[in-house]
């Protein structure tokens, strides 16, 4: 942002060499990235950081300026209203969305003259790149670029109904703006219209229908606090980034609107004749309440590896405009409402250290000193547990990018659903943010088929990304994949290699599951892109959910993937943190177990996970302990949609031994549930 050394200078005495307020900017984190004459003055180019709109201004670098170089801070004399009516009797302003707008002060200044700024004016205006225009729109931005408030001047006798409503833009209208350019509005805009028509975009730019001309005689001055997110948002939409917006998107407060309305209408009464209101109509929702912070003196030398004396961090502190008091610890500190970027501690402990002088702190090692809390936060801690446990079940962990290849997502997609592509991709294959981790996994594991791995395990925990709805930001999901490929044992002495089967990838999920405290998971059969038809399924907890399954051949193929590839994808972020319920622990039990295996004749599409959950659910009551799958079998002497599935169902008691009888009576009981309700026959 462009700033004039002349304007600086008129708050604060300045040093006579450009080096020297060079470096005095740039300790204080005002980087001065060119300095150029401009006739008889010093143009700044200077790159300031994001979270400081109170320095977007002036005054702003003037202030900061005045502590560093130790001299007096000279502010703009604000001046008073005048004598003219009050501004609520020549007009209105009404929040109808207070979450867009939280505080709106419009003061009237009448019997305005339309014509050219003050020469002085003019030229403060040109040195930073602005083009004059006339006495009201320049003091409009001269007060912006002075106090660091954006403002708008509308022709009070344009409005229609001398009302200012702050609403959202409804379906179907438009804006003509002042660049002349016709904007088509959507229901997320926030606009400032009367009682026809918006006449601005909030925060943004002003409409041309009610804009100042030569024949404006009333003029009301709007200075206001928008929500940073609406105004960031509808300045993308539209294409606009002004300078209003560019301070609006970084987080304004409530603190200074005022001022800089009665700073602007004074001096309208002084350059264009105007006379001003006695009162201005300040609508607002609830002030906020200034921030408290307690500064503690073990912290401040622990951080700075200096002691700063208790006088100059007081001076320092209360000349930025923080209100301090002593306290046993310390200072408690009450922050400025315009220091939006100062919210702990050590937001504090940096203002010291700008001010003291970073030249001036010892070149030691900062103490450091354990943290308060103990141990890591909840998600963390299971996140930590879900990677040892997936390490333990002889998975490798893999980190890949959330940049990735189009065509890869799809694969694991339907054909309708959203991406999240790049503005400025690095290359093709790193064109969209991904939905799915699978690829990424898979790119991995072919590596390392291609290094002459035959049995590869990967897993990774990551975050997964998809659109939000309607204008709302991506939603981030943490993610944990499984990737398994070769046997699932390899070949030993004693026994030959066996391959892998859905069984293994199941107990592999089940087992996190188990582990992780997530209760007992449902599965039940369903379709998935990617994912080869009949051989996959979807797991669900009750925070937590996904899917797992062998990976389509063709999908496969695309990675040169040849033997059988088996993948799990699960969405964990509600698992992650949540309380744990504690797990029971049961007494060894007493007395002996009795089985019994029953074969059932079952049609095709009823899943075992629909036999077990029967069984468990009508178990109440019978000492039913287990229950195993034996085996499947799908011969052609079976009848046409059908297969046979072999139970052994185990059975105890914590009382008493079992009799025979006892046994059979709830076997049988269990079996007859089974013939009920899935229509399953003995063979």
């Amino acid at each position: 942002m462009r700033f004039s050394r002349n304007w600086i200078a008129a708050y604060a005495e300045l040093p006579g060499d450009t080096r020297t307020l060079a470096e005095a900017l740039s300790m204080l984190g005002l980087v001065v990235d060119d300095a150029r004459p401009s006739g008889e003055d010093l143009v700044l180019e200077l790159d300031l950081p994001s979270n400081r709109p109170d320095v977007m201004n002036h005054v702003g670098i003037a202030r900061e300026l005045a502590i560093r170089l130790r001299v007096p801070f000279r502010p703009p004399v604000i001046g008073a209203l005048g004598d003219g009516p009050d501004t609520a009797s020549l007009a209105e302003v009404l929040l109808e969305d207070p979450s867009g707008c939280t505080r709106f002060v419009a003061c009237a200044v009448l019997d305005v003259q339309i014509g050219e700024s003050p020469a002085w004016l003019r030229e403060r205006l040109e040195a930073i790149g602005l083009r004059p225009i006339n006495n009201v729109v320049d003091v409009t931005n001269y007060v912006m670029w002075e106090l660091g408030r954006p403002m708008h001047a509308y022709d009070l006798d344009r409005l229609a109904g001398h009302r200012l409503r702050v609403r959202r833009a409804r379906a179907g209208e438009t804006l003509v703006t002042l660049d002349e350019v016709e904007r088509r509005l959507t229901v997320e805009d926030l606009v400032i219209a009367d009682d026809e028509r918006p006449v601005g975009l909030a925060g943004v730019m002003g409409g041309a229908d009610t804009g100042v001309t030569a024949q404006t005689r009333r003029v009301l001055l709007e200075c206001a606090c928008f929500d940073a997110v609406s105004v960031r948002r509808m300045a993308r939409r539209h294409g606009l980034h002004t300078d209003a917006s560019h301070r609006f998107e970084r987080g304004l407060s409530h603190e200074g609107i005022l001022q800089a309305t009665v700073r602007a209408a004074g001096l309208l009464a002084e350059f264009a004749g105007g006379r001003v209101a006695a009162e201005v109509i300040d609508a607002r929702t609830a002030a906020p309440e200034p921030l408290g912070l307690s500064l503690r003196r073990t912290r401040l030398d622990g951080y700075l590896g200096t002691a700063v004396p208790d006088a100059e961090v007081r001076e320092i502190l209360e000349r930025l405009g923080f209100a301090v008091r002593p306290a046993a610890h310390g200072w408690d500190v009450s922050v400025p409402l315009r220091r939006t970027d100062v919210s702990r501690e050590v937001d504090l402990i940096e203002e010291v250290a700008r001010f003291h002088g970073y030249d001036r702190l010892p070149s030691t090692l900062p103490l450091l000193r354990r943290s308060d809390k103990r141990g890591a936060s909840p998600p963390l801690r299971d996140e930590r547990h879900l990677r040892a446990l997936c390490a333990a079940l002889g998975y490798w962990e893999a980190m890949t990018f959330v940049f990735t290849a189009e065509r890869q997502q799809r694969d694991f997609l339907p054909t309708d659903a959203a991406l999240l592509p790049l503005a400025n991709p690095l290359s093709e294959d790193m064109a969209v943010l991904r939905r799915s981790l699978l690829p990424g996994l898979l790119d991995a594991v072919a590596r390392n088929v291609n290094r002459g791995t035959d049995r590869v395990r990967l897993f990774e925990v990551g975050r997964s990304f998809r659109p939000g709805e309607g204008d709302a930001p991506p939603l981030e999901r943490r993610t944990l994949a499984l990737v398994a490929y070769g046997p699932a044992a390899a070949a030993h002495w004693a026994r030959p290699a066996r391959a892998m089967a859905f069984a293994d990838l199941k107990g592999d999920v089940e087992t996190i599951g188990r582990r992780m405290g997530w209760g007992r998971a449902e599965w039940t059969r369903l379709d998935r892109d990617g994912f080869q038809s009949g051989s996959v399924a979807r797991v669900l907890w009750p925070e937590a959910t996904g899917v797992a399954g062998k990976v389509d051949p063709a999908v496969a193929a695309r990675y040169g993937l040849e033997t059988p590839v088996w993948a799990a994808e699960l969405d964990v972020e509600a698992a992650l943190g949540r309380p744990r319920t504690p797990r029971p622990v049961a007494e060894l039990p007493r007395f002996p177990a009795s089985a019994r295996d029953v074969s059932l004749l079952l049609p095709a599409d009823v899943a075992y996970g629909q036999v077990e959950k029967v069984l468990r659910e009508q178990a109440a009551g019978l000492p039913l302990e287990q229950v195993r799958l034996l085996d499947v079998y799908t011969g052609e002497d079976l009848p046409a949609g059908h297969r046979a599935l072999t139970l052994r169902l185990t059975y105890r008691s914590s009382e008493s031994t079992l009799t025979s009888e006892q046994v059979e009576a709830a076997h049988e009981a269990l079996v007859a549930h089974l013939e009920q309700q899935l229509g399953a026959r003995r063979r």
